[in-house]
């Protein structure tokens, strides 16, 4: 019997390459990742909220801490007399405070482990 038009072999599957969040999420052990509920994790972040405004006076955040870092790399660009008038920084001076701190915080984890794992960057 001969078919004409048709093969016997069956169709080539095609494969895809996996991205490197994919192999990085198949790679990793069961126990690595945690599953947060946004509830649970916004009624911690209220009372943490609270107890900010009570021992601070300030709320939970650091883009204020951004803004006074940036005056502190600005003053060898242009000049500590031109950050010295600027407005936003004459009202916002730089201080070591705990949203410069959570700066340090943030940061810090960050560049030892692509320190680790480069090919993580």
């Amino acid at each position: 019997m001969i078919l004409v038009g048709r093969s016997r072999r069956r169709p080539r599957e095609t494969h895809t390459r996996p991205t490197t969040a994919e192999s990085f999420a198949r790679e990793a052990p069961p126990t690595a990742r945690i599953d947060w509920s946004p509830y649970l994790v916004g009624a911690g972040i209220g009372p943490l909220s609270w107890i900010a405004f009570a021992v601070f006076g300030d709320p939970l955040g650091v883009t204020t801490a951004y803004s006074r870092v940036a005056s502190l790399f600005a003053v060898p660009v242009i000049g500590p007399e031109a950050v010295a008038q600027n407005s936003c920084w004459k009202s916002m001076p730089l201080k070591w405070d705990y949203g410069v701190w959570s700066l340090v915080g943030i940061r810090r984890p960050q560049a030892l482990r692509t320190r680790r794992h480069p090919e993580c960057s």
